[in-house]
């Protein structure tokens, strides 16, 4: 009987403009592990994110006064209310560090924007389309090793009143989602 396994696979700081591709496969090298023909690969969007340019330091941010009003009411910093204020489709109020948001039909915390690892004074957003972003991936992955893959990739969020944080696809690729 063969067994799911799952192999966590470390990368080195990703910057934009980097070739995420080739930072996988790097990795994976590294890690003394091959690509199999069924693999399913779970990409952090953050550093497709931060590969995209889609770091945002706080000081080019302007705030407006709705953002200055929900910033004092939910007890965060101004230019991060801004930046999510900018990414929500919708934002349906919150909680003391956090704004209930819509943000690609999902229902997540401040638009799924990372603050805590991003760089000093500055902001992680999404992928600009996380299912593109998947696909380029998961294409460049296939093509490059000539592996039948999946690529799923994975955000995460808490769930109100849970404790801890739960992984979920915020984009996919190769493989037809339940």
């Amino acid at each position: 009987m063969e067994f799911l396994q799952v192999l966590p696979i470390r990368t080195p700081l990703v910057q934009a403009g980097d070739d995420v591709v080739r930072v996988i496969l790097e990795a994976i090298a590294d890690a003394d592990l091959k690509i199999e023909d069924g693999d399913v690969l779970l990409v952090a969007d953050k550093i497709v994110a931060t590969a995209e340019g889609r770091i945002v330091k706080y000081d080019s941010v302007k705030p407006t006064r709705k953002a200055e009003n929900l910033a004092e009411q939910y007890s965060l910093e101004l230019p991060f209310v801004e930046l999510v204020l900018e990414e929500a489709e919708e934002i349906y109020g919150g909680v003391p560090r956090a704004l209930l948001t819509l943000k690609n039909n999902v229902l997540i915390a401040n638009a799924g924007i990372d603050h805590k690892n991003a760089p000093k004074d500055s902001a992680c957003l999404w992928s600009t389309n996380p299912n593109e972003a998947a696909r380029s991936i998961w294409k460049a992955i296939s093509e490059r090793t000539g592996k039948k893959v999946g690529l799923i990739l994975i955000d995460s969020h808490v769930s109100p009143m849970r404790v801890g944080t739960t992984g979920f696809a915020l984009g996919i690729a190769g493989i037809k989602p339940i």
